[in-house]
């Protein structure tokens, strides 16, 4: 296929073959109706491929556009998890601005961000960013799968926008394509930053936390092996043990409450040592409790007796046992 750059931009056989082995021309089972001129074939297994020539020179076409803008006017943004890592190191390169996790409506359309191009990790995530765009009169330069709609995107990049490795490449070209433009690098010399800088790689930095952590780990059992140490230094001996026993046994007996001897009485009236020890908790310490009164000799009616009668008057005032002047 002949090219529409000069012979300078054309990828090398070491670029073809790192985009291989990325897996940026795997695309997905569904199929986009814009999508298909991207598309050079399909496998068996329902899978379409990308046409890696076109994927090129999409990449050439955005860093041409994002040569000619200011550095601080490019703004990365990346909803996933796997795209913010590239995004990050994208924007650093560049010299732009960066947006990881939500996008915040409002930011374009209120003027708390004016830049003045979007590159996008993934037109399904960053919807709401592609949205502000068509708002503000930015060019939208995505990276774009296969099922992807195009739908306010100006530059669609045809790759692999769900692969780690795939993410990662891309940026890493578009960077190196923008900074030879810029004249800040040689063709002929390589970038001396690898496409693994440009990697998520959360993942495996966990997995090399663990692996550092056993060998410490093993150190400290060899430091502080338990095994071959004195039991005598944790356990008690036999002999501390009956000694110890023997000093519970031999306790004064007559500080103790005998509970065998209780017996089952009235709450107020208990029949162990308990009544002996008296406590007040409610003022000094007394010698005696003050007694309560005995609920069970106050009946209703004899409650009812202490109540002073009173007397109803009827009529005008004229009591009821005088008999009326009529």
């Amino acid at each position: 296929m002949e090219s529409r750059y000069p012979c300078v931009l054309d990828p090398t056989e070491q670029d073809v073959l790192l985009m291989l082995s990325a897996q940026c021309h795997l695309g997905t089972q569904n199929l986009n109706n814009r999508m298909k001129p991207y598309i050079f074939s399909r496998r068996p297994d329902g899978v379409h491929l990308f046409h890696l020539g076109k994927t090129w020179e999409k990449l050439m076409l955005a860093a041409r556009i994002l040569v000619t803008l200011p550095p601080e006017s490019i703004y990365v943004t990346s909803s996933t998890v796997k795209g913010r890592r590239p995004a990050i190191k994208l924007a650093h390169y560049l010299g732009g601005q960066s947006n990881q996790g939500r996008f915040v409506p409002g930011t374009f359309t209120n003027r708390l961000e004016e830049p003045s191009a979007l590159v996008s990790m993934d037109p399904m995530t960053d919807f709401q960013a592609i949205k502000e765009t068509g708002y503000c009169n930015m060019p939208v330069i995505a990276l774009c799968n296969s099922y992807t709609s195009l739908r306010s995107v100006d530059v669609a990049i045809p790759c692999n926008n769900q692969g780690t490795q795939s993410i990662g490449l891309i940026c890493w070209f578009l960077a190196r394509a923008v900074i030879r433009l810029r004249g800040q690098l040689d063709y002929e010399t390589p970038w001396a930053v690898i496409p693994d800088m440009f990697f998520y790689t959360e993942q495996l930095i966990a997995s090399e936390e663990v692996t550092e952590a056993i060998p410490q780990f093993s150190d400290f059992q060899q430091q502080n092996d338990w095994s071959n140490q004195d039991e005598t230094q944790f356990y008690f001996s036999g002999q501390q043990q009956q000694q110890q026993q023997n000093e519970w046994s031999n306790q004064d007996q007559s500080t103790q409450i005998d509970w065998e001897s209780a017996s089952v009485g009235h709450w107020h009236h208990p029949t162990t040592q308990i009544e002996e020890q008296e406590v007040n908790f409610y003022g000094p310490p007394t010698d005696k409790m003050p007694s309560l009164p005995d609920i069970e000799s106050n009946s209703a009616s004899n409650w009812a007796d202490d109540i002073p009668p009173t007397q109803v008057s009827e009529g005008w005032g004229t009591p009821s046992n005088k008999t009326s002047s009529w």
